[in-house]
């Protein structure tokens, strides 16, 4: 049976390190995607089944993505190179809606408690289910500093939950003073954009 690769699923490699799957139509022998996390004898935040993981992109940026890929192609459709993962290197697929249903028969810890909570709040209220991506996706998560990254899946899908969440801001609450200042810092360093240009793409 062919695989199917979505945006933000993510891979497990034959030596160990997980990738991130980017876009939803690829190749045959290869998907769009690059290598975010690999194993090290160092400790690290990310850890699973006594394996810690170093994170190697550490910025969200084209540059920073395009200088840490294993492999690349160029790609007409895209006019320059792309990292992407040849399919023959994929041991494992973790697929984002499957987490959020494995999380709903048993949760770990505080983390995940919390992602089943915003799951069950998005699902309940909109009919969407959203999935489970980033760190928690293939259970590398640290319970202290890990985020929560859901994706949805499909334009409805998505308007609806993304209207939800922007009118909802007793659940979702937006970022303020300090924590605001850190978004758009960060955002600013991956977009190239001025600090006050990020801003103005902010929301809920």
């Amino acid at each position: 049976m062919e695989l199917q690769f979505l945006d933000h699923y993510y891979v497990e490699l034959r030596n160990g390190s997980l990738g991130v799957v980017v876009g939803s139509s690829h190749a045959r022998s290869f998907v769009i995607g690059y290598v975010k996390y690999k194993p090290t004898v160092n400790k690290t935040p990310w850890f699973r089944s006594g394996i810690h993981y170093e994170r190697i992109v550490k910025y969200y940026s084209a540059s920073s993505v395009r200088e840490h890929a294993n492999w690349r192609m160029y790609i007409p459709h895209y006019d320059c190179d792309v990292p992407i993962i040849p399919i023959s290197e994929v041991a494992r697929l973790y697929n984002p809606l499957d987490r959020s249903i494995e999380l709903e028969r048993k949760t770990s810890d505080k983390l995940e408690v919390e992602a089943l909570r915003l799951i069950h709040e998005v699902s309940i209220n909109t009919g969407v289910l959203p999935g489970v991506t980033g760190s928690l996706l293939p259970a590398i998560h640290n319970v202290e500093s890990s985020d929560i990254d859901l994706v949805v899946y499909g334009l409805r899908e998505s308007t609806r939950v993304v209207e939800y969440i922007a009118e909802n801001s007793r659940v979702f609450e937006s970022f303020r003073d300090g924590k605001l200042e850190e978004w758009r810092i960060s955002a600013s360093r991956s977009t190239g954009l001025p600090a006050r240009e990020v801003e103005k793409f902010y929301r809920n």
